[in-house]
Formats: C-alpha cells, structure tokens, sequence
C-alpha cells in the first residue's frame, strides 16, 4: 500500500464533504470540531485499501478520486459498487467489529478521510452533532441497497444455476444415451453369438421334418424339441425388446391384489407348457396399490420364469414356486421363491447387472435388469435374499406413499 499525509488539513478537506449525505446540514464550525477525529490518507491508484477479510479498525470517507468495491479475488473480482466522493467505507466491519466483508481498491489516486474506532466512539457522543443521525440514515441507505443488490446477485446466480442444471442434465442425457448405445453395442455382439444356436436348431429340425421320412414318434420329438427351440428364441427377441424400449415412466393405476396374480398365473402357464409345474400363490391382504400394472407384471414374470427354468435344467425334484404378497402399513412386499439350486455368490452381487445369466439356457441375461429398473422407477427396491437352504428368494419392496 502506498499512502501519505496530504498538504490539505483535515477541516479544509472535511469542508468539502459538507453537501454529502454523511454530512448534509451539518454547520461548518461543526464540522471543523468533527475533523479533529480523523485523519487524511492518499492512495495511489489500483491500491488496496482494505481487504475482504480484514479485521476493521477504520472508517473511509472517500474524498475524491474514484474507486471500487468488490469481492473475490483482485484477478477476477466481483465488482459490488464504484466509490465516488462522500461515500463511506467500512463502517460496519466497524461497528461490528468483524471482518470486512468486502475488498476496497483504488482506481485512480483517491484521497479518504479515517476515522479509527476509537476516535468514531467519542465522535458519536459528541454534544448536538448531527453527525449520529446522518450516520443513521446512511447504513439504513446502505442496507437497502445492499439487500436490493444482493436480491439481484441471487436472481443472477440462480438463472445461472438454472443454465448450469439444464447444462449438466443436457450432458447426463447424453452420457446416458452413450452408455446406452456402447451398452446395446455390446449386446448386439452377444445376440449374434446367442441367436446363432436356436435359429440353426431350427432350421436344422424343419429341414429333418420336411425332407426325412419319420415315425410318428420321432415326429412328435422333433415337433416338441422345435417348439422348445422357438420358445427359447422369442423369450430371447423379448429381452431384446424389453430392454431396448427401457421405459423411464410409471403410468400407475388401482390394481387389486388378486387380480393381479391371476394375471401372473395366467401368463405363467402359457409359458412353462412344455414342463408344467405348481405356481403357489400366497396373498394375505385384498387391497388395492397404485402402481404401473404392465411393468410390474412384467417383471413378476420375469422373476417366476427365471426360476422355471432353473429348476427345469437342474433337473429340481418336486420344483416348486411360491409367489407371496405382504400388505405393511408403509409399503408392499412380494417374495418369489424357489426350490432349485440357487445362484452361486460368484455372481450374486453382480445379478441385476446387464448379460448377467446363470442355470438356464434361454435369454441373454437381461431378465433381472429389466426387473430392477422397473421396481426402480416405482421408486421400490428388488433384492437377492441369500440363505444357506436351497433354492432362490428374490425381494420386491415398493413404498406406498410413493404409489399414492
């Protein structure tokens, strides 16, 4: 800081102040006595006079020059007002005695009229001095102001946060449209591999039963084992499809409990014709839940038939499923249990992940992810329930206030 004692007394500069508002109407020999309370100081210009930060023992009456009141950093400030003759520079660092909330710099050469704490104390209980009342007046000038300024910095911020959100959503759809693509990507090659075994089969056992000559029997054989070729093969393009449509929105509607494991037990025995086994369906509450019927089905079925088909090619004896629905006072519950061989805890933290398959040998592994997602967007959880007894319990918790 470069500063000096300036030729100029204090009560010769201090009469130039006499028509600001700091020291309207004061008397000229008034403000002479005021004068010997303060002190004179030059400042170059681009000095510092005070920084954010600082503790304040000083008030600054600037006297001329102009200058700048910011916050931040002197690199990239910002600039909260422009001094100018007769305004007044940290008085309620002062008043306070806390630090300042702002930094003070010059930008021209300026000269400032101080006055330190202790010398504003005695000036305040000066005898008659309108010096206290103008004083007054001014910080309730300055507070207006500064509210009416920092209600439009807060409005300057939030449009900005409110373009830097749009901007960061704009990015997170694109990130997620990438990983969707390299996600699809990555399953397009997997499809190519997957297909490739039922559509040769196919193909392999239609020519057989056009072109050789057959027993009704063998007919029969090669008739179930086709059926089962193209099972596999449509419960694959379903995956395919589930996961590529991937809605993010639930349309929910009232569904009754009941009805709803009707539908379940509906789809199910379509679906397990080729080895038919006991559905269990166990319901304790009758209650209506408002929740996306399609998706939610979806994923029941899912779920049930991922356990057919494990408890089908391990060869379960007596498999069975049992699909349980629990009415909690905050939320709903359905349990989905089998008697097969379980999943294996190699993979069990890694279930819901994409391409994911273990015991069965339809589908691509994308069953469960489609199973997440939609318990996810009912903001539900599904979970894995690991035992030491065999077989596979899988967890659906859906909150109903959620739902409501």
């Amino acid at each position: 800081m470069n500063n000096s004692k300036n030729k100029k007394t204090a009560s010769e500069w201090i009469l130039t102040l006499k028509d600001t508002h700091l020291f309207k109407d004061i008397p000229e020999q008034q403000l002479i006595d005021i004068s010997q309370y303060t002190t004179i100081e030059q400042y170059d210009a681009s000095t510092i006079v005070f920084r954010e930060g600082d503790l304040g023992k000083k008030i600054f009456f600037q006297l001329d020059g102009e200058t700048v009141l910011f916050l931040g950093l002197e690199e990239a400030p910002t600039i909260l007002t422009v001094g100018k003759q007769g305004d007044c520079f940290g008085e309620m660092a002062v008043i306070e005695n806390e630090p300042r909330s702002a930094s003070l710099k010059t930008k021209t050469r300026s000269h400032f009229l101080i006055i330190d704490e202790i010398n504003f104390e005695k000036l305040l209980v000066v005898e008659r001095s309108r010096f206290a009342i103008n004083l007054m007046k001014f910080l309730s000038q300055r507070l207006r102001q500064t509210d009416s300024m920092l209600i439009e910095m807060l409005q300057k911020k939030n449009i900005k946060l409110e373009e830097t959100l749009t901007l960061l959503q704009e990015t997170q759809n694109e990130l997620v449209q990438q990983e969707r693509l390299s996600t699809l990507g990555k399953m397009a090659s997997m499809i190519v591999h997957d297909l490739r075994n039922p559509v040769t089969s196919i193909s392999t056992m239609g020519y057989v039963l056009v072109h050789q000559d057959l027993t009704e029997e063998q007919r029969e054989n090669y008739g179930e084992l086709l059926n089962d070729e193209i099972q596999r093969l449509v419960g694959m393009i379903e995956e395919i499809l589930l996961f590529a449509k991937d809605p993010s929105t639930v349309h929910l509607q009232p569904i009754d409990s009941r009805q709803m494991l009707d539908h379940l037990q509906k789809e199910f025995t379509q679906i397990t014709q080729a080895w038919p086994i006991t559905l269990q369906l166990e319901l304790s509450t009758t209650a209506l839940y408002h929740l996306d019927a399609n998706r939610i089905h979806r994923a029941l079925v899912n779920l049930c038939k991922n356990a057919w088909e494990a408890l089908r090619y391990s060869k379960t004896e007596n498999p069975r499923i049992r699909v349980e629905v629990f009415d909690f006072e905050d939320h709903l519950e359905i349990e989905i249990e089998d008697n097969g061989p379980g999943i294996p805890p190699a993979i069990q933290q890694s279930l819901f992940d994409p391409f994911v398959s273990h015991g069965k040998t339809t589908g691509i592994g994308l069953g469960l992810t489609i199973v997440k997602k939609a318990v996810e967007d009912h903001n539900g959880m599904v979970k894995y329930i690991s035992t030491e007894a065999v077989g596979a319990t899988f967890k659906i918790i859906l909150p109903k206030k959620s739902c409501s």
